[in-house]
């Protein structure tokens, strides 16, 4: 791999980045122009560099926003990485499920130890779990489903990994919202921060978590019912993740969020990596990042409708 092809491929496949590389070239520019007179051609290929790049940032900003519609025509989805082996959960979970209602919960990075701590409070509130849980080596991919809707087919869906671990599950099950079933994927793709700076044998992350997400479409595409995919992507907005969707799934904090969604880190949030992807007949009527201590990621929040 050359020297260039990897910055080369995080600023393409980096929302944040190329937003951030864009007005650190416009401050360059205006310093060329302002203070030195032999850099005129170089500041100005800056700034036009800039444009393109501050431009393209912005054009994965929600073109809709939200839509007010009576609450009875759709449900809730409450979708968050709550990181294993983080801060107790129980009074802060128990204050967003309260507050929000969700019919339905995806959560994503559980060990044995954060399930203990989530289990009885879903429980309590009346819901039907689908763990699938892994010990504290391999978090990363655990994840579970609460749900108050009916649910069948709940079942583990193996996608290709990098060989520092081969086995890289999403959760795949059917839920029945009203009277149609639906698809749902609760996911974690391969993450760039493991093993450093995205490099596996196999290349760089990127190319992995597409990988990933294309033999987690092939499954839904086989099957005529509406889907969902959820959870954390592990990669920005970017063109080759739109043309991935295009036709058949539509993002939807693009859909109805507001801003740039900047889901990662709580400290931070400088990423926009923690969506919801919906086949056509399905439309997002609400998008809305929430704030937890107990997780680097920002929870998000949907109201949707099936059309």
């Amino acid at each position: 791999m050359s020297g260039i092809s990897l910055p080369l491929d995080i600023l393409l496949n980096n929302q944040t980045i190329r937003l951030f590389a864009g007005f650190i070239l416009l401050l360059s520019a205006l310093i060329g122009f302002i203070y030195r007179y032999s850099y005129k051609t170089a500041a100005f290929i800056s700034c036009i560099t800039a444009v393109i790049l501050i431009g393209d940032a912005f054009s994965f900003l929600p073109k809709q926003g939200r839509s007010a519609i009576p609450p009875d025509e759709c449900i809730t989805i409450f979708s968050h990485n709550v990181l294993a082996r983080g801060y107790p959960v129980n009074d802060e979970i128990e204050k967003i499920i309260d507050e929000h209602s969700p019919e339905l919960v995806f959560f994503q990075e559980i060990d044995s130890g954060r399930w203990e701590e989530i289990y009885p409070v879903m429980k309590e509130r009346g819901y039907s779990a689908y763990p699938m849980i892994e010990e504290a080596v391999r978090a990363a991919v655990g994840s579970a489903v609460f749900s108050k809707l009916p649910v069948r087919g709940a079942q583990k869906y193996i996608i290709p990994g990098p060989k520092w671990l081969p086995d890289w599950p999403a959760q795949y099950c059917q839920v029945k919202i009203g009277n149609t079933w639906v698809q749902c994927v609760n996911l974690h793709l391969v993450p760039p921060h493991a093993p450093r700076q995205g490099m596996t044998p196999e290349g760089i992350h990127w190319k992995i978590a597409f990988e990933q997400l294309r033999s987690i479409l092939s499954m839904v595409r086989n099957d005529d019912l509406p889907a969902i995919l959820i959870g954390d992507f592990n990669m920005t907005p970017n063109r080759q993740l739109k043309n991935l969707m295009k036709g058949n799934f539509t993002g939807a904090w693009e859909e109805a969020g507001r801003g740039f969604g900047f889901s990662w880190h709580t400290g931070s949030p400088m990423f926009h990596i923690d969506d919801l992807y919906h086949s056509n007949e399905i439309t997002v009527h609400k998008a809305e990042l929430i704030r937890a201590k107990y997780s680097d990621h920002l929870g998000v929040v949907y109201k949707i409708r099936v059309n």
